[in-house]
């Protein structure tokens, strides 16, 4: 019996905090629910308001059961994007498909990324109440399916996408790398085959200059669109943080100017056949999108990366076009070789063919050969350009708009702009190539009001401002206290120059103790300014031993690697413990309490619990940090760990030598020992308070870590 479905985000408890997040997701893994629950539906709110999208998903059977809600929206190159650690964030499906070890889909919004965990991530800014009953109406339909559905145990990676979200293509990995060498081989075979033929009713082979034309521009304006992509990341790259459609048009612009125009000049200067043209131009295109697609069926097997699955709809237009073209010419040369055979042996002047045709036009006279090059209608050329330029045009502009919300507010969570625009300008590329056999129809005056559009949208893209009322940049706040000396510092991560320019109108920075200091965030490489700042308003006294009672701390040395911590925060439920050398054991209870001591969720470098499938365990070199939470507030937290050193128990120890011994072979063990606080209540963080009231309109501000940290040093 397969098990029943359970939805895990909705049975828990709903919270902003991160940290807290992970901890409650953990927590539901000791729940008898998880063990009757092997699907779950991840809802998120990576953005603010718009379609939600399908990010991630475990099997393409979960894709087929999401295909059921009325507006299924999604594709396999978001997932790709986290793969490649594009994305510089996480969500609970990390939590539940790999360390839960459960199947699920990974659901979230990805417009307005500016608006996510900040004061103005909230339903008034959501626009209207549409994309909120869009995501419930989605919950329903999806947890509907999962739950009334038996599931299978293959686990088959998916390849999806939406069609303008009207319906979504879902089949598996395997099936496109099958896929993708069978078209490919199918459509070289029938091309080289109406060629042939083509050519042996006598067309005439076209001149080696006319093969150059395509390749010279198409490295032209793989140059033109990288230059322009370069200067944009050096002069202005958070540009597209608020005007991303100005962006993709200016690409636009840049690869029409730089690729369809100069095949237009080429062909029309030397006033070739245009049907011959448009034949060269085709077969070209079509031996490209084939580089294409035998390079990516390589990339496949590799790595396994789905997301340039319109490769092969990009090769199969331009082989539907290109047999089409080849085809048109077949039945002309055909047309052109029909015989008219007088009924006699010597046929009289009555019974004389108006035309003496040759069974082999290749033997014929040259104006035999001509008639199989001469102008056709322009009707199959419409034909052409809707298989081959709509279909895949549609499908990569769309991709492109989801790259651009999705991808162009990371640049200010310190993503790589150079990744973003370069990604961008592929998807455009590919959008705009297939046009080349038809580059030579186009009218001079389209490419003149391109031009013109691209200079204007240069223009505007490398002298705006970014940010803006509505799109507002956002700054990452953290407060850190030293319980020992009463240091109390401020520090904003923010994308450079514009932390440097909202941090002028900060009048505490601006004091001559302030210390404003500036580096480089070593993790995300963005701007880091630190500075002495407002003191937190946690206590009414202001001295600064009045700090002793924030954070309650003592320790007590059991024997060579064993150490006992007590500790409790000033109106918080969360503590945290560093260690200078990494502790391999971690038992925690509540002080004063009789229980034995349990073992809780431990956390590496990065803040994430590491928790195999339902138990706990420790990495193998240990950890370096402890996060202690609590259902409530001032809870005193009793701690045992214990260290991997080389020192001799004492138990093993004479009485003697412990009496006299013990404290030489014991090594000292030092770290920082304290509490956080996740919330600005009744003014407690004043600096906090000052931000927001200077700050400019174009700013906000978000945290990655704890609002308030105050720790001391212990030594043990």
């Amino acid at each position: 019996m397969v098990k029943r479905t359970v939805s895990a985000d909705l049975i828990r408890k709903v919270i902003r905090r991160r940290p807290i997040i992970t901890n409650t997701l953990c927590r539901f893994f000791r729940h008898p629910w998880w063990k009757e629950a092997d699907t779950f539906l991840n809802i998120e709110g990576a953005g603010s308001g718009g379609r939600p999208i399908l990010f991630r998903a475990s099997s393409a059977e979960l894709v087929k059961a999401f295909r059921h809600t009325d507006q299924p929206h999604g594709t396999i190159t978001s997932s790709d994007a986290f793969s490649l650690g594009l994305v510089r964030s996480m969500t609970d499906f990390e939590v539940y498909a790999g360390r839960g070890g459960m199947n699920g889909l990974d659901v979230s919004f990805y417009f307005n990324r500016d608006k996510y965990h900040t004061m103005d991530d909230n339903i008034a800014n959501l626009g209207n109440r549409a994309p909120f009953w869009t995501i419930l109406k989605l919950t329903r339909d999806v947890g509907s399916h999962l739950t009334n559905t038996e599931h299978h145990e293959e686990k088959q990676r998916p390849v999806y996408w939406d069609v303008l979200g009207r319906f979504m293509v879902v089949f598996g990995m395997d099936g496109l790398v099958w896929l993708l060498p069978c078209t490919l081989v199918a459509t070289v075979v029938v091309t080289l085959g109406m060629g042939s033929y083509v050519w042996y009713m006598g067309e005439q082979p076209s001149p080696s200059r006319q093969w150059i034309h395509f390749p010279l521009c198409l490295t032209f304006s793989i140059l033109c669109s990288s230059f322009f992509v370069t200067i944009l990341c050096k002069i202005n790259p958070l540009i597209i943080y608020s005007s991303p459609y100005p962006v993709i048009m200016a690409i636009m612009a840049v690869i029409i100017t730089s690729l369809l125009f100069p095949l237009h000049i080429i062909a029309n200067k030397h006033g070739d056949d245009p049907s011959r043209i448009k034949t060269i131009l085709s077969t070209q295109y079509f031996l490209f999108t084939g580089v294409l697609v035998l390079g990516y069926i390589q990339m496949l097997k590799r790595l396994g990366f789905g997301g340039f699955y319109f490769l092969e709809i990009l090769h199969v237009g331009a082989a539907l076009a290109i047999i089409l073209d080849l085809g048109d010419r077949s039945w002309s040369a055909y047309c052109s070789s029909t015989i008219i055979r007088s009924q006699s042996e010597e046929p009289d002047e009555s019974t004389q063919p108006l035309l003496e045709i040759h069974s082999n036009p290749i033997r014929g006279s040259e104006s035999d050969r001509e008639s199989v090059n001469t102008p056709r209608p322009r009707n199959l050329w419409l034909l052409e350009f809707l298989i081959s330029v709509i279909p895949l045009s549609v499908l990569v502009l769309q991709l492109a708009l989801i790259v651009s919300a999705a991808l162009g507010q990371t640049i200010a969570d310190g993503s790589s702009p150079v990744i973003v625009y370069a990604g961008l300008t592929v998807l455009i590329f590919f959008s705009i190539v297939p046009m080349v056999p038809f580059a030579h129809l186009i009218s001079r005056k389209v490419f003149f009001t391109v031009a013109f559009f691209f200079i204007a949208l240069s223009a505007y893209n490398l002298v705006a401002f970014p940010f803006s009322d509505h799109k507002r940049v956002k700054f990452f706040y953290t407060q850190n206290l030293d319980l020992d000396t009463g240091a109390n510092h401020v520090q904003l991560l923010g994308v450079q120059p514009a932390l440097r320019n909202a941090l002028e109108r900060i009048p505490s920075t601006k004091q001559v103790e302030a210390n404003l200091t500036w580096s480089t965030d070593p993790v995300r490489g963005l701007g880091e300014a630190k500075w002495t700042s407002l003191s937190p308003r946690m206590s009414s006294k202001e001295a600064p031993y009045a700090w002793d009672d924030l954070v309650v701390s003592s320790a007590k040395r059991i024997d060579a690697d064993v150490a006992i911590f007590t500790l409790r925060g000033k109106k918080t439920k969360s503590c945290v413990m560093r260690f200078d050398q990494n502790v391999i054991e971690v038992h925690v209870r509540r002080a004063g309490s009789d229980r034995d001591y349990t073992s809780i969720p431990i956390h590496d470098d990065n803040d994430m619990e590491v928790v195999p499938g339902s138990d706990y365990f420790m990495p193998p070199k240990g950890v370096p940090l402890v996060q202690l939470f609590s259902r409530e507030w001032d809870t005193t937290f009793e701690v045992k760990v214990r260290w991997n050193t080389t020192a001799v128990d004492s138990e093993k120890q004479s009485l003697w030598q412990t009496f006299f011994a013990r404290r030489e072979k014991w090594p000292r063990q030092t770290g920082r020992i304290g509490c956080q606080w996740h919330e600005n209540i009744e003014g407690r963080l004043p600096a906090l308070d000052e931000l927001f009231e200077h700050l400019p309109n174009w700013a906000t501000l978000t945290v990655k870590r704890p609002l308030l940290t105050a720790d001391r040093a212990f030594l043990v």
